[in-house]
């Protein structure tokens, strides 16, 4: 198991957006609401779609993901990543497509998540969707940054589950009545090892800058099998409050993340 990793700021969110085209009343600009599932971005091309991000120069970017995919199985996801000489689609920096049979697409978790063994200098994100099965192809939500490894991993006991937002009642017959609600993740890691530079440099940002409204991308297993299964779009829902643990220059601080719907 690899350790955990956290993308802070999305340069998505900044950036120029263009698209192959959207279905009324589904822009690309949707890629940046908070709501993955509030709205997606749905390209007007049946069965495939290109989406286009410009960071305006070049950026240190070694991690992309797309929450709220509406693919099948049998779609695919390519992924081309340039620099400002190359062009928006040379992908002279990454180019590469993945299937469900991969580990950064899995359609169940409706997410691509895709992480470069190193950053690279790049200005331009390209994203192609195909999906024969699929009538107007889009994603909820863009994610482009710079991700960073904790330097201790969280400790044993971490978790990781579904939440049920149905509202469940009992008649009275007997029978139990459901009124079927959306399902959403969340996690609960506890650091108890940071090192000073990363309590003061991502943990500070994290409570400073994030808080609990602005999301963050937590990889709990960047070497995991399925990273969509691992990955959390969501924001902070605890206080940050790191503590001293009185061995020089180590602290403690636990965060608790639920997924963005």
């Amino acid at each position: 198991m690899a350790s955990a990793a956290i993308l802070a700021t999305n340069m998505a969110d900044g950036a120029a957006l263009s698209s192959s085209g959207s279905l009324a009343g589904s822009p690309v600009s949707r890629l940046k609401a908070p709501h993955v599932t509030d709205g997606l971005w749905l390209s007007s091309t049946a069965g495939a779609g290109w989406v286009k991000a410009d960071l305006g120069v070049d950026r240190a970017v070694d991690t992309v993901a797309l929450p709220g995919l509406n693919l099948t199985g049998t779609g695919t996801v390519r992924v081309r990543v340039s620099s400002e000489a190359g062009g928006s689609e040379a992908g002279d920096l990454h180019d590469a497509t993945y299937g469900a049979a991969d580990p950064e697409f899995d359609p169940d978790y409706r997410m691509a998540v895709v992480l470069l063994p190193a950053p690279v200098m790049a200005r331009h994100v390209m994203i192609d969707l195909t999906d024969g099965a699929v009538a107007a192809p889009g994603a909820g939500r863009l994610v482009i940054g710079l991700r960073e490894a904790l330097v201790y991993n969280f400790a044993p006991g971490g978790n990781l589950g579904w939440n049920d937002l149905s509202e469940i009642e009992r008649a009275r017959g007997g029978q139990t009545l459901a009124w079927l609600r959306p399902h959403y993740r969340s996690t609960t890691i506890s650091l108890p090892w940071v090192d000073n530079a990363q309590r003061w440099g991502l943990i500070e940002r994290l409570g400073r800058v994030n808080g609990q409204s602005n999301d963050i991308l937590l990889v709990l297993d960047p070497a995991h099998d399925s990273l969509p299964q691992v990955t959390v779009w969501g924001r902070v829902t605890n206080a940050i409050t790191p503590s001293w643990t009185g061995l020089p220059d180590i602290h403690a601080v636990q965060l608790t993340v639920e997924e963005r719907l």
